[in-house]
Parts: structure tokens; C-alpha cells; sequence
């Protein structure tokens, strides 16, 4: 098998998880804040803790700390923890429950450096409280992946995977998160065995290897494995039937000669706009599209306008990779529209809605503007300014401006017949917008460039 390309259909935004609210370490009931005179009370309570031995003294002061965090009081909250985190001989397992709090408080405050530290405490006593030291592994991955750090991340989520036998849920995400941080970082053959060994946790985490099985789909795709990409999606759906694969089994099913099948997995994937806008966008053009050759031309315009508002909503948030997708989808619905309108015999609806499907493309220029600081919202003038960008602007920008113009160019040959444009201008114009979308693509440095060398005899 050829070494794995990342997935192109896929954010490349790291699925990596930052730190955040960590349950924290202790035994007690949940105290409300509005159970304040209650909370008092249990405070009141443990105030004799200096007189009690080691082990109740920690005890007590854990539940101290876990009752002033309750009430919002953090900094008597950690005073009280790390009073504990100094008792370690006498009590190894309150003191790295102690270091853990500490660095739970110390990320919910942005404190990173001194969250690793008590994490990295807390790892010491893996023999003593193995649960802990496994969440603190995960959460050091996570806090140097916050950080940049992506080695040292590497390094604290391989630790994790060795617990096994103490948290096979917390491995199962473990072997995720490290197939997702050595996709980012170009490591394919190694994340695709992460993802094969977050497979194996189908019983321990059945939602995390779903998403694994999802991520292997695109990778078979990709290499045009077509039967494992198709197992992998199928695995993940029976694990958890939300999973958002739905769009990628129903193009599966459609190359089948399966449309029945297809119908039923875009109808799934178009009410999951919560979960993958984008595949939903796509689910209701291809549904309108089915529709369409059943001659159910009322169907069809209803699934062309939801994905339509679906691409011009996504639009609006901001250009990002999947911004080439959602442009084809914006003119092929918004155009189809009206061409629909024009076979249901309603040639003033039809006129007006290609003037929409025009505009709204043409506003999307917009959002290139303000995303790139221009000045205007001409072509040439952000094709210019995109030139002496550097490389990160370039890779985020050059394949969807590019798409756009191509797209732009291909909505106005195909409205020409409802506004009364001239299809032999229409078409050169075509010809010329197409030549400067490839000019604006080259400026986009992930592309490989053509050989200028001359061909060797």
C-alpha cells in the first residue's frame, strides 16, 4: 500500500483536545454555590484537621480544597492542595490527587506551564494511583499540543497507551489523539496505525473508534480502496449511527448502481447539519439531483435551496479549506434553482434567481477582502495583494479565490440564457476567468509547481 495522503475532503483544523475543565480529584458530594451556609458547614467541620494523622488530614484537606473550589475561592482552593502535595511519604496517593487539582486550576486559569508541572507530578505515582497518572499523561499530551509542542505531546500520549489494563478508554483516545497530531504533523503511516489501534477499543469507546473508522474511510478513498473505505464507514455507522459519514457510503452506494441506498444515506447525512454542514450542504444538492431525474422538480428545488442557504451560511463565517468545496455547491444549487424555476414555465423567477445565485458569489468576494485586509474586492486587486502574502495567507487563500473565479465565470454561461447574455462572450469570458483562476492557484505554495527543467534524452 502507497504511503497515506491526509484525507482532502477533511479540515485539516486539529481534532486534538486542549485543556479545560478536568473533573477534579477527591471524594465528596457536589456542593452547589447556592448551598453556600451547606458548604460552610462541611467547613467548619474539617477545621481540626492539624490534630488528625496524616492520612485523615489529607483527607480532609482535599475535601477543603474541592469545597472552596465549589464556593469560587481558588486560591484558598489550591493553598489547600498543595498543603497536601508535601504529604506524599505518608500518603502517596492523596498527594498526587492533590498535584492533579493544582493543575486542573492552573489550566482553567490559562497557567499551562504550571498545570505540566503538578501534571507531571501527578505521573510519579502511576504504581500507586494508575487512573491518575494516565489522565495526567492525557493532559500533559494535551497541554504541549496547546503549545505547539508537538514531540513532547507525542511523548505523553505514547505513556498513556501503556495503561491498558487500568483505562482502556482513556488508551482508545490516547492512540486518537496521537493518529490526529502525527496526521498534522505529515506522518501518515504512523497515524493511520494509531487509528488502527483505536479500532480495537470498539467495546471500551465505541464513539471514539466510530471516529476512527471514519478517518481510515478517507484515507482507502483516497488510495482508492473503495471496499475498505466503504467497511471502515460501515463499522463506524453500526458504532454510532450519527457518525458523519453518511454523504461519503451514499457516493459509495450511487457508484454501486445503488440510487435507493444513496437516497437513504443523504437523507440521513442532510439532517445532520449540526454535526457536518458541509456534507449536508452536498447530501441536499445530490438529493436535489436524484430528485430531479425522477422528474420531481418540487423536491428538487426544495433540497437546492436548503443547500444553497446551508454553502452561503458556511460562506459567511469565513474562507477556509473547505471553502472550494462549498463554492461548487453554492453555484451548482443556486443555478439549478433557476433553471428548475425556468422548466416549471416561470421565466420571471428564473431571471431573478440567477441574479441572486450572480450576486451572492459575487459577494463572497467580500469575505476575501475583509479576510485578506484589501482595499477592494476586485479580482485583480486581491489576485495582487495575494501575490506578496506569505505562505500561510497564500495556502489558505489562492484554491478558493481561484475556485471562485472559475465558479463566477461558469454561473454567468449558465444564467446567460435567463439574463440575455451572449453565450459566445460568455463563454470566451470563461476561457479568460479560468486562465487567471490557474494563475491565482500557482501562488498556492501546498501545490506542486511544473517542471520548468528541460526534458532529459
Amino acid at each position: 500500500m502507497n504511503e497515506p495522503k491526509a484525507p482532502e475532503s477533511e479540515e485539516k483544523e486539529s481534532s486534538v483536545p486542549l485543556p479545560g475543565q478536568v473533573e477534579l480529584q477527591g471524594v465528596t458530594e457536589a456542593i452547589g454555590r447556592n448551598d453556600i451556609p451547606e458548604a460552610d458547614r462541611r467547613l467548619t467541620a474539617l477545621e481540626p484537621f492539624d490534630k488528625l494523622p496524616p492520612a485523615p488530614r489529607a483527607l480532609a484537606m482535599t475535601l477543603r480544597g474541592l469545597i472552596l473550589h465549589q464556593q469560587g475561592k481558588l486560591d484558598e482552593a489550591e493553598a489547600a492542595w498543595k498543603s497536601v502535595t508535601g504529604m506524599e511519604k505518608e500518603v502517596p496517593g492523596q498527594a498526587a490527587a492533590a498535584h492533579f487539582n493544582v493543575a486542573v486550576l492552573a489550566a482553567t486559569r490559562d497557567q499551562l506551564d504550571v498545570a505540566i508541572t503538578h501534571w507531571k507530578e501527578a505521573t510519579r505515582f502511576a504504581e500507586v494511583a494508575p487512573p491518575l497518572a494516565v489522565a495526567a499523561h492525557m493532559n500533559l499530551g494535551s497541554a504541549h499540543a496547546k503549545a505547539n509542542r508537538r514531540t513532547e505531546a507525542v511523548d505523553e500520549w505514547t505513556k498513556a497507551t501503556k495503561f491498558v489494563d487500568v483505562a482502556p478508554d482513556q488508551v482508545a483516545r490516547a492512540h486518537m489523539n496521537l493518529a490526529d497530531i502525527l496526521r498534522d504533523m505529515n506522518e501518515m503511516q504512523r497515524s493511520v496505525e494509531h487509528y488502527l489501534e483505536t479500532t480495537k477499543f470498539e467495546q471500551q469507546a465505541p464513539d471514539v473508534a466510530a471516529k476512527a473508522h471514519a478517518r481510515l474511510g478517507l484515507y482507502a478513498l483516497n488510495a482508492d480502496r473503495k471496499e475498505i473505505a466503504q467497511a471502515h464507514w460501515t463499522a463506524a455507522v453500526r458504532l454510532v449511527p450519527t457518525t458523519p459519514v453518511h454523504f461519503e457510503l451514499g457516493l459509495l452506494a450511487l457508484t454501486a448502481g445503488n440510487r435507493d441506498q444513496a437516497k437513504r444515506h443523504w437523507v440521513v447525512a442532510a439532517s445532520q447539519s449540526q454535526v457536518d454542514p458541509v456534507a449536508a450542504a452536498k447530501s441536499h444538492l445530490n438529493l436535489g439531483q436524484l430528485a430531479r431525474d425522477q422528474k420531481a422538480l418540487d423536491q428538487t428545488r426544495a433540497h437546492w435551496k436548503e443547500s444553497s442557504e446551508l454553502a452561503w451560511h458556511l460562506l459567511r463565517k469565513g474562507i477556509n479549506e473547505r471553502a472550494v468545496e462549498l463554492l461548487e455547491v453554492l453555484r451548482k444549487s443556486s443555478v439549478g434553482e433557476a433553471q428548475v424555476l425556468a422548466e416549471l414555465g416561470d421565466k420571471e423567477g428564473a431571471k431573478s434567481r440567477s441574479e441572486d445565485a450572480l450576486e451572492d458569489l459575487e459577494d463572497v468576494l467580500g469575505f476575501f477582502q475583509k479576510g485578506l485586509g484589501a482595499d477592494s474586492a476586485e479580482v485583480d486587486d486581491l489576485f495582487k495583494l495575494l501575490e506578496g502574502k506569505g505562505p500561510v495567507e497564500r495556502a489558505l487563500f489562492a484554491r478558493p479565490l481561484a475556485n471562485l473565479v472559475a465558479e463566477l465565470a461558469r454561473a454567468r454561461v449558465e444564467t446567460g440564457p435567463f439574463l440575455g447574455g451572449n453565450e459566445t462572450e460568455l463563454r470566451a469570458a470563461l476561457e479568460k476567468q479560468v486562465e487567471l483562476a490557474n494563475r491565482i492557484l500557482r501562488l498556492d505554495p501546498t501545490l506542486p509547481k511544473p517542471n520548468a527543467e528541460p526534458a532529459q534524452a
